[in-house]
């Protein structure tokens, strides 16, 4: 969650084609008990402390063999504070246990097959998490699927539908883009607009993809000044400079990229001091990591001095 995210090896190629972190399939499992909810440590960053941060999508491979240690090896990176896709297996209070034994703080949740289900239940399980924000970052259903204003607005429909639920745990929904958003002849993207216009505005904040706003042939920092009030994460991640981009609908997406369509943070063709001065003046309160090669933990690594470079 291409962030055309993808995927279990125990699932077909059209199931994988369904999910993505940026969505993911998580396992659909919720807490018996809200008052079960473990505490956090004292040594858990909280949400405000929180600046950067990273999609445990990144690390897919690696948990699925050794959560524990994957966890681990993620706050070796000097990251405290994660975006899970996933249950893993476990219920959402076993899950946040793993967590806070690793010392890491969950700031936003990515619902995966949870969005298509009862607004409550996704809420809750993000509450038990620790989650400030959930949201979804995958609409298409099939491989051949497009995405086009119906589908935008049946997903603005059911987001808003979460509010009740999430405002009272105080909580906030998202909508993450993917670039098909964007389809060829509507360049000035009029029909996310009026997506954006149908969503919340005191309860849906956008979580900005900078690398799909991009592959989708749109400028990441003109967009990010458009919607600067109301996005409130950015999922961090760069392209080499001479990858083709261009409109789509996603009804041409045959699978997730390679790594060669992929640049560590900060030595791609993506403009960071921009894009930082442009949320810096709007209202964003995360950067999230993510990275979708075969080696995550090197390019994160590689990117970190980079990041902290510029304050995160």
């Amino acid at each position: 969650m291409f962030t055309f995210r993808m995927f279990s090896t125990s699932i077909s190629i059209a199931g994988l084609l369904m999910l993505t972190a940026c969505g993911r399939e998580p396992d659909n499992q919720t807490q018996a008990d809200p008052a079960q909810q473990p505490a956090a440590s004292s040594t858990v960053a909280t949400a405000e402390d929180c600046k950067l941060g990273v999609q445990l999508f990144s690390f897919r491979n690696e948990l699925e063999k050794d959560l524990p240690g994957t966890l681990a090896r993620v706050k070796e990176l000097g990251i405290n504070c994660i975006e899970p896709y996933s249950l893993h297996g476990r219920t959402a209070e076993q899950l946040r246990a793993e967590f806070d034994q690793a010392g890491l703080t969950v700031v936003s949740f990515h619902l995966g097959e949870l969005f298509r289900g009862p607004p409550e239940e996704a809420v809750n399980v993000g509450r038990v998490l620790g989650a400030k924000q959930v949201g979804v970052a995958w609409l298409k259903e099939s491989e051949n699927d497009k995405v086009d204003e119906a589908k935008l607005m049946a997903a603005a429909e059911r987001l808003n539908a979460m509010c009740p639920a999430a405002q009272a745990a105080n909580m906030k929904v998202f909508y993450h883009n993917h670039g098909y958003e964007f389809h060829e002849g509507d360049a000035e993207g009029k029909m996310f607009d009026r997506f954006v216009k149908a969503l919340n505005p005191e309860c849906v904040v956008l979580q900005l993809d900078v690398y799909w706003t991009a592959f989708g042939g749109q400028d990441p920092v003109e967009l990010l000044r458009r919607y600067g009030d109301r996005t409130w994460s950015l999922h961090v991640k760069d392209m080499p400079a001479s990858y083709p981009v261009g409109p789509f609908d996603g009804s041409t997406w045959r699978g997730p990229l390679s790594d060669e369509a992929y640049a560590v943070v900060g030595q791609g063709k993506l403009d960071w001091p921009a894009l930082f001065a442009a949320a810096e003046a709007g209202a964003v309160k995360w950067y999230i990591l993510e990275d979708e090669t075969s080696r995550p933990f090197e390019n994160i690594a590689a990117a970190m001095p980079f990041l902290r470079s510029h304050g995160l």
